[in-house]
């Protein structure tokens, strides 16, 4: 039930940033571009470093005033934001990183803060956070209220 209205709420805060986008639970969090959809794993709280090259990579100050899970939606919304503002060659490039990175099985991503950043420094992955970064910094008021329901859904 709570992870219902956890996807119900996620999908809500998709649709007021953008209408157009779609959500779906996955065991992964990812976008699809061409389906314009928004892939949100619910169950798990791993994030593979995120928070952390949030903080200490983006020199997020304000990182931890939000939940974890709100972020990962916005970062999410922020590849459908951005996605025209890497050129073919970066996007490339970051798919072969990306392809690489595969390969490393979960548990040595979970512990190489190399390969993490790797992973969040490719064009693509960079530009989503700093437009989550964005958009946190100029609606706060609207992301701490957002923040505290779905913390109040984990």
């Amino acid at each position: 039930m709570k992870l219902d209205k956890l996807h119900s709420f996620a999908a809500t805060i998709v649709r007021a940033i953008d209408p157009e986008l779609t959500v779906d639970q996955s065991d992964e969090n990812s976008y699809e571009y061409a389906d314009m959809l928004v892939r949100l794993n619910l169950r798990d709280d791993e994030d593979f470093g995120f928070m952390r090259h949030l903080r200490e990579v983006h020199l997020c100050v304000f990182a931890d005033d939000y939940s974890p899970m709100l972020w990962t939606i916005l970062h999410e919304v922020g590849h459908a934001q951005t996605e025209d503002d890497f050129d073919e060659d970066e996007y490339a490039e970051g798919l072969n990183t990306k392809l690489a990175l595969a390969c490393v099985p979960p548990a040595e991503l979970r512990q190489n803060v190399m390969l993490q950043d790797k992973y969040f420094d490719t064009a693509e992955e960079w530009l989503a956070t700093e437009w989550a970064i964005d958009y946190v910094r100029e609606h706060s008021a609207r992301c701490k209220r957002w923040s505290r329901i779905l913390e109040s859904y984990r």
